[in-house]
Order: structure tokens, then C-alpha cells, then sequence
């Protein structure tokens, strides 16, 4: 597989997991670790808050098929727009947004503007 496949990968496995801000950067820490870029991690963070299969499953019940596919389609396209716009920027952002992501993870610290 090719790197250019690993943001629109990563943003596609984020759609059906539930994270919440408790243990989302922890989780996206260790895959960071383990050699998953900052891009493909920002946009499995985004469509993972975004929606879960949870969500989805409610969606269906009030609102029709088309309007929730409209909606995880619009997710995933942001979702995946992001993660390539961060993986092709400076790497010097790369590194402060890993380091970033390590330290709120080691301290047991929250990110900034959660509760």
C-alpha cells in the first residue's frame, strides 16, 4: 500500500469506533508510536469523535439514508482534506503535534477544550 492511502485508510477505520476525549489521545499516541503518521492520526481522530457506529445506528432512526450517507460522506471528505493538508505541511509541525500528543498522554492531562 502506498503512503498516500494511509490518510483516506485511517479516516475510513475511524468511522465505526466511538472515542471519546478520555481516551482518544492516549490511543492516537500509541498508534503514533508504533509508526502511524500525524496526518493519518488527525483524521482517524476526526471521523472517530465525528461518528461511531452508535451514532450511525441513531441517525437512521430519525433521519432518512441519504441524509446520514451525506453526513459521513462530508466527515470522511473533511476528515481525509485535513489529514492531507497536515501530512504534506512543515515537519517541524509534524514533530510539535506528536510531542504534543505524547506529553498530554503521558501526564494524564486533557486537551485543551475539553472537559
Amino acid at each position: 500500500m502506498t503512503h498516500s492511502l494511509a490518510v483516506p485508510l485511517a479516516a475510513l477505520l475511524g468511522i465505526p469506533v466511538y472515542l471519546n476525549t478520555d481516551g482518544s489521545l492516549p490511543l492516537v499516541a500509541t498508534l503514533m508510536d508504533g509508526g502511524m503518521g500525524a496526518g493519518p492520526a488527525l483524521a482517524f481522530l476526526v471521523t472517530g469523535a465525528g461518528t461511531s457506529i452508535g451514532a450511525i445506528s441513531g441517525m437512521l432512526v430519525i433521519a432518512h439514508a441519504r441524509v446520514v450517507a451525506l453526513t459521513i460522506g462530508l466527515l470522511f471528505a473533511g476528515a481525509v482534506l485535513l489529514g492531507w493538508m497536515h501530512r504534506y505541511g512543515s515537519k517541524e509541525r509534524h514533530r510539535l503535534v506528536a510531542d504534543s500528543a505524547k506529553l498530554l498522554a503521558k501526564s494524564g492531562q486533557k486537551a485543551p477544550g475539553t472537559w
